[in-house]
């Protein structure tokens, strides 16, 4: 796997995680049991961690996108979604994705590496660049926004929300997971730490045969 990162001008630092040979089904009781025990030591908390909300948005800002409303980095959203007691249940590949998203408050992707393909790039998304990202064929406009695109060039993930054709379905076994994090936030040393633990939780609970981390 190659990722490039464009967006470091902009505060972006990018942890990788790849898996293969995954097995995609509905969360077994202990993987629920962990989200469990988040979400109430979550809705808890007194205080959220705003620095890293406000991190994010204006990593976000910083490169010409508007993080507000519908628009909000999905980190909030999920945040959201806790203190409302409707935390979303999918399956266990985007179970684990919401996890994290939820313990460090940072935006995360979980993409089909078959869509992807190998080489990976972050950039800034351009003027016009757009993505359908749900069924109901809505689209998100990309301009400004740090965009993950395929090795064709073709957007295909964001912060935000992430592509319909990029997700994962119950046929994926390869992924790749890209978490979005603030370098005036946290540092190489801490993410990699970071992607190696989303590596482990992939391994114990997807059937995963390999990963790989690394940081871009």
């Amino acid at each position: 796997m190659y990722v490039t990162n464009n967006c470091k001008e902009i505060g972006l630092i990018a942890g990788i995680v790849t898996a293969t040979n995954i097995k995609i089904t509905e969360s077994d009781e202990k993987l629920k049991n962990e989200i469990e025990k988040l979400l109430d030591e979550k809705q808890k908390e007194e205080n959220i961690d705003r620095e890293i909300l406000t991190s994010v948005r204006k990593m976000l800002k910083n490169g010409g996108y508007k993080p507000s409303g519908r628009n909000k980095p999905a980190s909030e959203y999920l945040l959201r979604t806790v203190s409302e007691k409707n935390f979303p249940s999918i399956n266990n590949v985007v179970d684990i994705n919401n996890y994290f998203s939820v313990l460090w408050g940072l935006p995360i992707s979980t993409l089909d590496i078959k869509k992807t393909g190998e080489d990976v790039n972050l950039k800034i998304g351009l003027e016009g660049e757009k993505y359908i990202f749900n069924k109901s064929g809505q689209e998100l406009d990309l301009k400004g926004l740090i965009t993950v695109c395929d090795s064709d060039g073709n957007p295909i993930g964001t912060p935000v929300k992430d592509s319909m054709f990029g997700k994962t379905t119950e046929t994926t076994s390869d992924i790749i997971v890209i978490i979005y994090a603030p370098s005036d936030k946290i540092n190489k040393i801490q993410l990699e730490k970071m992607c190696m633990t989303y590596a482990e939780k992939l391994r114990k609970y997807t059937t995963a045969s390999e990963t790989a981390v690394f940081t871009v």
